[in-house]
């Protein structure tokens, strides 16, 4: 198998792609908790 950069150019691209989405979760968290509870509250 060939690679296009180093042997550690997948776990990489992974490891990013994991801290990019725990940053997301822990800063967008309040505000979708927000929009489901409006959705909610819209519902009833």
């Amino acid at each position: 198998m060939e690679y296009q950069g180093d042997k550690l150019d997948t776990q990489w691209d992974m490891f990013c792609a994991l801290i990019g989405s725990i940053l997301m979760v822990t800063k967008f968290y309040k505000i979708h908790d927000t929009n489901i509870n409006n959705l909610e509250n819209h519902k009833k």
